[in-house]
This record gives C-alpha cells, sequence and structure tokens, in this order.
C-alpha cells in the first residue's frame, strides 16, 4: 500500500474527472472538475429531491403546527384543572386528578453508578463519557469556468478532539491512520428508586427527566475499580477522571468519565395523582401532562415554563420545515442558474435571481400552512403571519425585479428620421 505523501487517486464517470492534487498525514486536498451536461444533468435529478423536500417540509409544518396547537390547548386545560395539594400524604378524594405537589424530594440511600460505585445523595446522577478521537473537516472552494463546466477543491483536514459522540472514521477521505476505536464506554443516566416527595413516590421514568446540571465529585477510592473494568490506568483530574497513560498527551481512544447529578432537595411535580403516587395526566386536548421541576414553583410559573419549551420547540421545528421548503425550492430552481452558467457571469445573475424567486415562495409557503393551521385556535395570529409572510415575499419581489432594471442593457438612441 503506498505511503499518506504518495496518496493518488483520479476518477472519470459521466463528465466528471476528480484527482487528488496532493496529501500529507493530516490533510487531503482534491480538485474535481464536473462538465456542463453533467451539472445539468445532476440539477434536472436534482428537481426530484427538491419536489420531496418540498413536500416533506410542508407536511414537517402542518404536523408541527397541530402539534403546537394540540399542546397549547392541553397546557390551557391543564392550567385551569390544576389543583394544590400537600405534600405530606396522599387523599383519596384526588385520585386521578391533575394534582401540583410542592415538597422536599429524598432517598433512603445514596444513588450509585453500578458499573464503577460512584455514589451520592441524589435523585439522578448523569455519567458523561467522552473519547479522544480523529475529526474530519472539509472545506469546499468551487471555479466557474467558460462553458458551463466547474472547478470544485475539497481540502480534507484532521483534528485530534474530545467528544461525547462517536465518530465514525470509516467514511473519512483519508481513513488511513485517521481511524477511531469504538466508544468504549456508553453515557449513562441513573434515577433513585426509592425517592419519596412527602407520602408520594416519585417513580424512576419521572425523576429521569430532572436536570442533573451540578457537578459532582469523584472519591479516588473508584479509581482501582475503573481501572480494572476497562483495563487501563485511570487518573482523577479535579472532577473527572482520565481513562489512558498520560493525561497530558491524550492518544485515540483514551477516555474521559465525569458526573452531574440533580441533588436532594425541593421540587414541584405537575401530574396526574394515581395511588401514593404519580402518572400522567390525559388532557381532553390531547396531550398527557406529567412534570417535575427542581425548586418550590407555583402552578402558575410551572405551565408558563411548559408554554414556553412548547414555543421554543415549535419555533425549531417551523425553522427546519422552512429550510427543507427553501432547499427543495432552490433544487426545482437549480436547472435555470445551471443552464446560464454556460457564460459564468450570467449564471452568477441568473442563479441570484432563482435563490430570491426560491425564497420568495418559500416565504410565501410557509407562512401559509402555519396559518391555516392556526385559524381554528389563533385566528388574530394566523392573519399576521399572513401578511408579514406576503409583505417580505413582495419586497423581495420588488428588490429582485429592480436587480433586473438595473442589470437591463442601455440599447442605442434611435435612429433620426431622415427629412
Amino acid at each position: 500500500m503506498a505511503d499518506d505523501d504518495d496518496f493518488q487517486q483520479s476518477i472519470s464517470d459521466g463528465g466528471t474527472d476528480a484527482a487528488v492534487d496532493s496529501a500529507d498525514g493530516d490533510s487531503v486536498t482534491e480538485t474535481t472538475e464536473t462538465s456542463w451536461f453533467s451539472r445539468l444533468g445532476r440539477a434536472l435529478v436534482g428537481v426530484l429531491i427538491g419536489i420531496v423536500l418540498i413536500v416533506g417540509g410542508v407536511t414537517l409544518l402542518a404536523w408541527n403546527e397541530g402539534r403546537s396547537v394540540t399542546a397549547a390547548r392541553s397546557l390551557t386545560e391543564g392550567r385551569g384543572a390544576a389543583i394544590d395539594v400537600d405534600a405530606a400524604m396522599p387523599v383519596a378524594a384526588n385520585e386521578g386528578r391533575l394534582v401540583h405537589v410542592v415538597g422536599l424530594a429524598a432517598t433512603g440511600s445514596d444513588l450509585t453508578d453500578p458499573d464503577f460505585g460512584v455514589a451520592a445523595k441524589a435523585l439522578v446522577i448523569v455519567r458523561k463519557v467522552e473519547m479522544f478521537q480523529w475529526e474530519q473537516h472539509e472545506e469546499t472552494t468551487t471555479q466557474k469556468q467558460v462553458g458551463g463546466g466547474e472547478a470544485k477543491t475539497k481540502t480534507y483536514s484532521y483534528a485530534k478532539i474530545w467528544s461525547a459522540r462517536p465518530i465514525d472514521s470509516s467514511g473519512f477521505r483519508q481513513p488511513l491512520n485517521h481511524s477511531n476505536p469504538p466508544f468504549a464506554l456508553p453515557e449513562r443516566t441513573f434515577a433513585a428508586k426509592d425517592a419519596t416527595l412527602g407520602g408520594f413516590a416519585l417513580r424512576e421514568a419521572l425523576l429521569s427527566s430532572l436536570a442533573a446540571i451540578v457537578p459532582m465529585a469523584v472519591d479516588a477510592s473508584v479509581l482501582p475499580k475503573i481501572q480494572a473494568k476497562l483495563g487501563r490506568p485511570a487518573t482523577q483530574i479535579d472532577n473527572a477522571v482520565f481513562v489512558g497513560v498520560n493525561a497530558a498527551l491524550p492518544q485515540i481512544g483514551d477516555l474521559r468519565l465525569s458526573y452531574t447529578m440533580a441533588p436532594v432537595g425541593n421540587v414541584t411535580v405537575v401530574a396526574r395523582q394515581s395511588g401514593s403516587g404519580f402518572a400522567g395526566y390525559q388532557t381532553k386536548a390531547g396531550d398527557v401532562i406529567d412534570t417535575i421541576r427542581t425548586g418550590r414553583l407555583s402552578i402558575g410559573e410551572v405551565f408558563a415554563d411548559l408554554e414556553q419549551e412548547n414555543a421554543i420547540l415549535t419555533w425549531l421545528i417551523r425553522g427546519g420545515g422552512t429550510l427543507a421548503t427553501l432547499v427543495g425550492f432552490v433544487l426545482i430552481l437549480a436547472p435555470l442558474s445551471v443552464f446560464a452558467d454556460f457564460l459564468p457571469i450570467l449564471g452568477s445573475i441568473v442563479g441570484f435571481g432563482a435563490f430570491l424567486m426560491a425564497l420568495s415562495l418559500t416565504l410565501v409557503v410557509a407562512p401559509l400552512v402555519i396559518a391555516i393551521a392556526w385559524f381554528a385556535f389563533r385566528p388574530l395570529l394566523a392573519v399576521t403571519i399572513l401578511v408579514v409572510g406576503v409583505v417580505i415575499a413582495g419586497a423581495l419581489r420588488w428588490l429582485a425585479s429592480s436587480r433586473r432594471r438595473i442589470a437591463a442593457p442601455v440599447g442605442p438612441p434611435p435612429a433620426q428620421a431622415r427629412t
């Protein structure tokens, strides 16, 4: 097998030529040339992908608005149905009702990571695991050519990083000497099995949703067990444990363990009273309310948090659906700019106009889908969203029209009539 410094490859397929210009131990540079006909063919295939993306984006937007409306209605219903209950002892008359309980959550014993014996007086413990791995970075530059062709230069570089997620190195452009081992230890969440809130029992599934953000110290006495289980030296560094030979010079595959916890203390639960514990409360609107929060919160504060979370999730999904729709329209209109790329300057102008058109279409379609879903629940907001979308789309169309007028060539003056 050739050394890294001799790494060379060329590909010819359907008007596409690729070659690795240079390579070393940490980077590879590859130049790819694509003919105008190949680019046009790919753009036409992209039209089909664009249609799928638009359908998917619109579907996601419609589903998200339905989900958001259901959540909003459920939270409104829950806010009105929730009652304050003393944590000291469940009352049979409240069975099946949505209750709001505040008090001190406690456990009868320390919570322990069974793999290594790390323990604390806590409701939840989260074991975070990071591995020292190779990561590939890709940079691309594109140069258009006369005749509609295109040259792309990609540079793949490699760096060593600590990462809590496995990085698959099998797809690296230059996997030789950049191989990551399997992730040796999973991240895990442990919840107390015997936790109580006054006279109520707290089930593990509910506790697991608590935010475990308090850093947790690891006692040096657990290091031999970590070392024996993982088969490598373990060293305590601040609140973390380094698993490897030299913490100052980590090697690929070395691990770093750390723990956070949700300590025993005051919590607030809003859920259905079920016997001596809690279960999910099914609203008539369709959602289930079953939540626990750190601290002593009122009913209003809990539902304000839930409404904010619903709003954030709604906007994140809206962003994803809108982006998918935009990319879909860009792909559908891409053949126009590729066709015009026979002259690179003309292709750039057409490409910019096509992008503005795609953006205009997206800013009409996405708000229209959102508005339709909201008409039944918040008609004023629906009308506002629709109007804003139409105004923005109109402004973009005016801008595109202005650019075309400016770019239009000025013809010679009309000839004077002879007398």
